[in-house]
């Protein structure tokens, strides 16, 4: 994915929104090109790596936690963990984090249904939106670009007009280390559990799919190996 607005932000601009201190240019064209906010989830997400791994280094990732959460894992790996818990209190906290979220999964509405090859496990990850900063928003009506997080996954969406007037929902899957796990996954939008239209993500994590007139839809990307990030609710109102 190319920079919508170019030139594209160099390094030093990326490292001063990083640092909080971008100027007002620079936060606008990042609430507007899909390419350079992926560039900066990528060095957001690189940075908290590193933290991670000088400070939590003999700590289970955030996917052992998970399968922790859902008995996915041996007994024996699951004592270690267990072990670990009692004197972490970081993990402690992301696995507090990890129970909500299921939670408040479980008491919502019935999830929709997601294909999958037999024998492979679906482990499903329920991302959070998050509403962008007032001044990252764009001029006139245009809201600027959706995002929604689940772990050390981030996906930016924005609603496009297509070359023959049509709707477009444009994204970019940002999952870091992860990213080859995602080549090639299957993309839903689907609209009161009917299937609206699908999409495959390209190696760069980019999709392209018709939206429709549809005001709110859900957001499924599913990895090869059942693996599942779900946005419940975008909203596509004009």
């Amino acid at each position: 994915m190319n920079c919508t607005h170019p030139p594209p932000l160099s390094d030093d601009h990326l490292s001063a929104a990083l640092d909080g201190l971008a100027s007002v240019e620079i936060q606008t064209h990042l609430a507007t090109c899909l390419a350079c906010a992926a560039r900066l989830a990528d060095a957001r997400k690189l940075e908290q790596r590193l933290a991670h791994t000088l400070q939590r280094w003999d700590c289970p990732t955030t996917d052992q936690l998970g399968d922790y959460t859902l008995d996915l894992i041996s007994p024996s790996e699951a004592r270690t963990i267990a072990s670990h818990l009692t004197h972490c209190s970081a993990c402690e906290r992301e696995l507090q984090d990890l129970q909500a979220l299921l939670a408040d999964r479980s008491s919502a509405a019935p999830p929709l249904p997601v294909r999958r090859s037999p024998g492979k496990r679906l482990y499903e990850l329920v991302a959070q939106l998050i509403t962008p900063a007032p001044e990252l928003a764009l001029r006139g009506d245009d809201r600027g670009p959706l995002i929604a997080v689940a772990g050390e996954l981030m996906v930016i969406c924005e609603l496009r007009q297509g070359q023959s007037g049509t709707r477009e929902l444009v994204g970019q899957l940002s999952a870091g280390a992860e990213q080859p796990r995602w080549d090639g996954a299957l993309v839903e939008l689907r609209s009161s559990h009917a299937l609206v239209a699908t999409a495959i993500l390209d190696q760069d994590g980019g999709f392209s799919c018709p939206a429709g007139p549809l005001p709110v839809i859900s957001l499924r990307i599913t990895a090869a190996d059942g693996r599942a990030l779900l946005v419940p609710e975008l909203d596509l109102s004009d």
